[in-house]
């Protein structure tokens, strides 16, 4: 048996029927309750559950016919099987008069007894899969449903109020798992169609074949199997709401008859030819790239701007921040309180392994990973034991290496967010290993640090295998230095100067400062303990007695020789120095303070002319 059912109740007062009865039922697996008169048969009725009842018509005391009629006025659905060795057709008629499900005579073949409890199984099950499925689409959906503090969730709700009363169509964009089917029982909830049908199609789960059928019915004959008319979702939504979920993997041909439907509401059931019209109000949703659907003629054009006259962009898990902590402690007490665990908290190091991973599966994912958590916690706190290690998760990270301009965001703001995104995921692969994560980068360990810190990332309990390195060790502390200067802004190095703690910003003092000492060496060195050279004149320099000629180096001979006109010239510059010189050696020279004692000369007037005034 697939499912468990309740047990089958045989009231019988010969103890070798009830025993045989009872081991042929046992060996197909259901459960069985077996007594021996009526009486003990209604007081079990009125305090269990069962599949049905297999009574004899004569008991002793109360018999089969009058407990039939009391057990199905009390009980009107539940199916009660007569048998007896007195088998008339009166008798039989009267039985099934009175509600008895069948009549069987004595003897009887096992496989006729047990054909009927199938039937009986079979019918329990489909009565609790209609109860759940009426207990869906009852299921009401509230705003405060939506948790969440980041800017985006906050704009969302109000989004939501501002267009739930109307009946505006609205198209719900986001990854799966972030809770589009939520926004769109919030929009129903909040409209002033509440009280009718809500009805739910997935596009992607129903094969394309059958979509049209199961959107808008199908006549009796118009394909094989069509046994009857069958009402389409369209119909049952009348005077309600109807959400298409994954809209973009519905085929074009029956785009081209929602596009109809949606201009006035009328369409025709499958092999029909009878136009009907409903009032319902459709809300649409899709993960994939609407945009790309279209280029990739996929999805038809007219048919996205029919929808889109409200279109609601839900913003994925990992660009929510703090609101994963949010949702984490939403779920530990929803499942706290179906589960009966006194499991109420979150330890600190299990948070941080929780804003650490990327959740490429969004609030679904989370969602799943606490009820797991809940599970396996023995204790008051979620240790971050009980959390997945996200190995196989971080495969499916979904981050692209193109960044995409958001609405508003500077480039600073798209870098920023695609260097934490990156960053996040290398982290993820790497087990949080500092030192793998910086070999995966080309980046000194310390560099990466101050990254982490910078970008506010979340690593979680961080493995650093290597010992940290000194600040001369390798060269890889400039790389670090290199790294920390072109990153930080003038706002940063301020914001690190307050404190020691950066090691960065340790290692750039003492680099700066073993420069200002090997600049203090070499200006000590210079002033105090250098040779003072020579004093080199370039033509002569005083003896105290005069000037004296300075060494004339000889010229090399020249390669060529020279003409006539150039030795008559050299021949008169000599002779020019010549009489130079001799005009210099007769002029009078100054005495020396030696010569005068220390005492300036006197300066002698110049001869005056001679002759008349």
């Amino acid at each position: 048996m697939s499912a468990p059912v309740p047990p089958v109740l045989i009231v019988d007062d010969e103890k070798n029927m009830r025993l045989s009865l009872k081991t042929m039922l046992v060996d197909e697996e259901y459960p069985v309750r077996a007594v021996e008169s009526a009486e003990e048969a209604l007081s079990l009725l009125g305090r269990e559950d069962f599949l049905m009842v297999i009574t004899d018509a004569r008991l002793g005391g109360m018999s089969g016919y009058e407990f039939l009629g009391r057990a199905r006025a009390q009980w009107p659905d539940l199916p009660v099987l007569m048998i007896t060795a007195y088998a008339t057709p009166k008798l039989a008629v009267e039985a099934l008069k009175a509600g008895a499900m069948d009549y069987l005579p004595k003897p009887f073949a096992p496989e006729e007894l047990l054909h009927l409890v199938r039937r009986c199984a079979e019918r329990h099950r489909l009565l609790q899969d209609n109860a759940r499925l009426r207990a869906r689409a009852t299921e009401t959906y509230r705003l405060d449903q939506i948790v969440g503090e980041c800017p985006k969730v906050r704009e969302l709700r109000q989004s939501i109020q501002k267009f739930a009363p109307t009946d505006a169509r609205v198209l719900i964009l986001g990854e799966s798992g972030t809770g589009k089917e939520l926004v769109a029982g919030s929009l129903h909830s909040l409209s002033h169609r509440t009280r009718a049908n809500y009805v739910r199609i997935n596009c992607a789960a129903i094969p394309e074949a059958l979509l049209e059928s199961e959107l808008f019915g199908h006549e009796k004959g118009s394909f094989t199997g069509a046994i009857k008319q069958k009402l389409g979702r369209v119909e049952e939504a009348d005077g309600g709401t109807i959400f298409l979920d994954e809209i973009a993997d519905m085929s074009r041909p029956l785009q081209a008859k929602l596009l109809r439907f949606l201009e006035d509401g009328s369409f025709t059931r499958v092999g029909g030819t009878q136009e009907l019209r409903v009032n319902v109000r459709l809300l649409a949703a899709t993960n994939r790239d609407i945009v790309a659907a279209i280029s990739s003629d996929q999805f038809r054009e007219d048919l996205f701007h029919r929808l889109n006259v409200v279109q609601l962009r839900l913003p994925p898990l990992r660009e929510r921040g703090e609101d994963v902590a949010l949702l984490a402690d939403y779920f530990l007490l929803t499942f706290g309180i179906s589960m009966n665990k006194s499991t109420r908290a979150i330890s600190r190091a299990a948070r941080q392994k929780l804003l650490a991973h990327h959740w490429p599966g969004n609030v679904r994912e989370l969602r799943n990973v606490i009820e797991r958590a809940l599970i396996l916690e023995n204790g008051s706190e979620i240790q971050p034991e009980s959390l997945p290690d996200f190995h196989l998760e971080a495969r499916l990270h979904k981050t692209e290496l193109t960044p995409k301009p958001a609405n508003g965001q500077s480039l600073d703001e798209i870098m920023t967010t695609f260097e934490r995104d990156l960053i996040t995921s290398i982290l993820e692969q790497h087990h949080f290993n500092l030192a793998k994560t910086a070999e995966h980068l080309k980046i000194s360990r310390h560099a990466l640090r101050y990254r982490i810190q910078r970008l506010n990332i979340s690593a979680g309990t961080v493995d650093d295998e290597e010992p940290s390195a000194g600040v001369w060790e390798g060269g890889r502390d400039m790389n670090t230095i290199y790294f920390w200067l072109a990153d930080a802004n003038p706002a940063d190095v301020m914001a690190k100067s307050r404190s020691w703690s950066d090691p960065a910003k340790r290692e750039v003092i003492l680099l700066l400062s073993a420069v200002a000492l090997a600049v203090l060496a070499v200006f000590v060195w210079a002033v105090f303990f250098r040779k003072p050279g020579r004093r080199r004149h370039r033509h002569h320099h005083h003896e105290g007695e005069g000037y004296r000629r300075a060494p004339i180096t000889p010229k090399p001979e020249a390669e060529e020789e020279e003409t006539e006109e150039e030795m008559e010239e050299d021949e008169d510059s000599a002779k020019s120095g010549r009489r130079h010189r001799r005009r210099r050696e007769h002029r009078p020279r100054n005495p020396t303070l030696a010569e005068t004692g220390g005492l300036p000369p006197l300066r002698k007037e110049p001869p005056k002319a001679s002759g008349p005034s």
